[in-house]
Parts: structure tokens; C-alpha cells; sequence
């Protein structure tokens, strides 16, 4: 296993004195420094937010345990950790709300003169969750001419579906206030608007790639070793959880490999929780020389496994976009996909790729037998998902349409 070797640098001091230009002030309820989807979308609009010049970016990480606010830097970004109480949680009700009530004045203080400091013209808040209830109190009372924008990934939304109906009714109350509303895909925001109404501040703005950054990730891993030596390989990247179906493709790959005993299967992405289910399943049917799980790859890494594979397969049960469809596109790896989410916004069966139902490991694997048996059609797929998804799908084009909604939504 390959763990992650980037580290935070240790905290500076970063100045505090009133800036030059506004700040875009983007919050992520994690490290930045994690492997996954939502990091590689918050660190591509930091990154084109420098390029752009018009704006300083800065990373607000809210914390539940930090007794006042520390500054540092993160994998290259300037970032901000701050207490930001929830105001709904895992405890009762009311000892919850008492804990909240106690911590907000102090919450408010600190974000009223942070956000004097740093002058933000929009505060763009990633993965939204009951912390986001004091970021929005203190931009209404202080700092009113700062765009508030939700940007939504998925299980974000359904962890407020799955929700109290309390909690349920404070965050339809905050949509209706929020100035704008934005998911990564047409099927995310319909499923937003099943939940809160057909709001107008709903925007759908596609995830997309940098191409310099995926050749520089690249390039300083490709003189890794292969993983499978002269072996072909299928490779699925996605955090080990169910909603990414890996059950499904090693049933499927279970299947295939009888007819293909030196084909292999790598899977990699973040921990969760279906990891040990997968080494089970692994176990059950044989396949421990087979099939490959690797945890918390390094994004370099994760593409050199991605452009040495033969197939790329994304066999979710749920999925709102999926930037590593992007990916392989982008390296010229032919994809299939189950139909699912905002899979079929990214692939078009038969034309850039091919989608299977979700759940069905039986066409999942003719899928693959076929691709693998048509080196050409396969080739072809691929040829034309790089020359139709890449066009107009740069980070600078998605960056340009989040500004546009900032600069369009002053807060009222």
C-alpha cells in the first residue's frame, strides 16, 4: 500500500492585515489534503482563482474542537480552522441546541472579524452541512455585500434527505435564503429540488479537468512500477463505500475471468467503509492473486494505475458527476459505466463509452468481454469521449461560471 505523502506545512503566521483585492473564500468540513472527488474540486477552483488574479483565495475549514482560530498552510493553500458550532447534531435535541446557543456568540465574534480581515466577495461553502447555519448568520449581519454559494457533491444531500425533520425544515428554510445554489449535475439538482422546490438560485455547473495539473500529477509517478507487471488490468478509482457498487464489478470480474485467467482488477480510492466486505468477497470467490485494493493512493499514483489499464469501470449504484470519468477520458482510457447519477451526462452509450443498469453484474461483464474482444471499438470509444466530453470542460470554464454567479448574487 502507497500512503499519501504530502504533509501539512507547519502553521505560519500568516498576516492578518487588510488585502489588497477581495478574497474567494471557499470551506471544505475537511482536510484539503485528503484523497477524494470534492478536495480535487475545491483545489482546481483555488488553483484557477490564482490564476484568474482578480480574487485571493482562502480556505476556511471549520472545526468542532479548536479552541480559536489558527492559520496555516495546506498542501500550497492558504487556509483558516475556526470553531463553527452545528446547530443540529448526534446528541438530543435539546443538549445539542443549549451546546450550540453557548458556542455562537463566540463563533460570530471571531467570523465577524475574520471576515473584516479578509474582505470576501463570495463564500462558497463545499459539502454543506448544520455548520453552515453560523457562516450564514454572520454574513447577513456583518458583511452583507458577500455572495453566499452552496455548492452540493451528493451524499451531502442525502445525509439532509436522511435527516430529522427538523433539521429537514431549517435547511429548506436556508435554501430559500441561500444566493446561490450549485450541484455538479443535472440529476443532482433535480434531486435538490425534489427536496426543496423548484428554487431559481439552482445552478448546475459540470466538474471538469485541468490538463496541466493531471500531466504534472502524472508525470511524477510514471516511473513507478506497473502494478500488474505484464498482466492487463481493469482499474476502478472510488472511495470503498456501497454506494460505489466495487461488489458489483468483482462479480463481474469473477465472471470474466474465467474466460480470462491473466486478466486483472485494481481498485483504488479513500478508506470507507465497504473495505473489508470487498476483502471478503475477494476471499470468497479466489481472486486474492487477482484483484488489487489499494487505499489512499496519492492522485499521481491513481492516474498511473488509470492510463496503464486496459478499461476503466465505474460500476456506482449512486454517482452525481464523476471526475474520473473525466480522467480516463483525458488519457484515453475507454470507459464503461453503469447508468446512474450524472454518469449518462458524461457518457453516451455507444459513442463515448458504454453504460450498463446498475446492479447487474451480468452486463456489467459482458460490457467488459466485449471491449476487451474489440481492441478497435474500444480504441474508438475512447477517441471520441476525448474529442466530445474534454471540449469545454476545462477548470477555467467551471471557475468562470462560479465567479459569474458570485458577482451576479450579491447577498441582499
Amino acid at each position: 500500500m502507497i500512503k499519501r505523502t504530502e504533509q501539512c506545512q507547519p502553521a505560519v503566521d500568516v498576516p492578518r492585515t487588510i488585502r489588497s483585492k477581495p478574497s474567494f473564500l471557499f470551506c471544505l468540513p475537511w482536510d484539503i489534503q485528503e484523497v477524494g472527488g470534492v478536495n480535487e474540486v475545491v483545489r482546481n477552483l483555488i488553483r484557477q482563482t490564482i490564476r484568474d488574479g482578480r480574487f485571493s483565495p482562502l480556505l476556511l475549514q471549520p472545526s468542532w474542537n479548536a479552541p480559536e482560530m489558527k492559520r496555516d498552510v495546506a498542501a500550497g493553500i492558504e487556509r483558516v480552522r475556526l470553531l463553527v458550532p452545528a446547530l443540529v447534531g448526534t446528541t438530543s435535541l435539546w443538549r445539542h441546541t443549549l451546546s450550540f446557543l453557548y458556542r455562537l456568540p463566540g463563533c460570530l465574534w471571531h467570523l465577524r472579524a475574520f471576515f473584516r480581515n479578509v474582505q470576501p466577495a463570495a463564500i462558497n461553502i463545499h459539502y454543506p452541512g448544520p455548520w453552515v447555519v453560523p457562516l450564514w448568520i454572520a454574513v447577513r449581519l456583518w458583511h452583507s455585500n458577500c455572495s453566499f454559494i452552496l455548492s452540493f457533491h451528493g451524499s451531502d444531500l442525502t445525509q439532509i434527505n436522511a435527516s430529522r425533520w427538523l433539521t429537514r425544515h431549517i435547511w429548506r428554510a436556508l435554501l430559500k435564503r441561500t444566493d446561490r445554489i450549485i450541484c455538479c449535475s443535472k440529476s443532482l439538482a433535480d434531486k435538490l429540488r425534489a427536496f426543496s422546490g423548484n428554487l431559481e438560485q439552482i445552478l448546475v455547473i459540470h466538474n471538469a479537468i485541468d490538463a496541466a495539473a493531471l500531466d504534472e500529477a502524472y508525470t511524477a509517478a510514471a516511473n513507478e512500477p506497473r502494478l500488474f507487471e505484464d498482466r492487463p488490468y481493469l482499474s476502478n478509482l472510488a472511495t470503498f463505500e456501497f454506494k460505489k457498487g466495487q461488489d458489483v464489478l468483482i462479480e463481474a470480474f469473477a465472471k470474466v475471468r474465467v474466460r480470462r485467467p491473466t486478466l486483472g482488477l485494481a481498485i483504488a480510492g479513500r478508506e470507507g467503509p465497504a473495505l473489508e466486505q470487498l476483502r471478503q468477497q475477494i476471499r470468497r470467490f479466489g481472486l486474492e492473486d487477482d484483484v488489487r485494493l489499494m487505499i489512499n493512493l496519492p492522485h499521481g499514483h491513481s492516474l498511473k494505475l488509470l492510463h496503464d489499464s486496459q478499461l476503466f469501470v465505474l460500476s456506482s449504484r449512486e454517482e452525481p458527476f464523476g471526475i474520473v470519468l473525466l480522467e480516463a477520458n483525458y488519457f484515453g482510457v475507454p470507459v464503461i459505466a453503469s447508468a446512474s447519477g450524472g454518469i449518462p451526462e458524461v457518457i453516451t452509450d455507444g459513442i463515448t463509452g458504454f453504460l450498463v443498469p446498475r446492479e447487474d453484474p451480468d452486463a456489467l461483464a459482458t460490457a467488459i468481454e466485449r471491449l476487451l474482444a474489440d481492441r478497435a471499438l474500444a480504441m474508438q470509444l475512447a477517441t471520441n469521449a476525448k474529442q466530445i466530453n474534454l471540449t469545454g470542460r476545462s477548470w477555467r470554464e467551471a471557475y468562470q461560471s462560479y465567479v459569474a454567479a458570485a458577482i451576479a448574487t450579491p447577498s441582499a
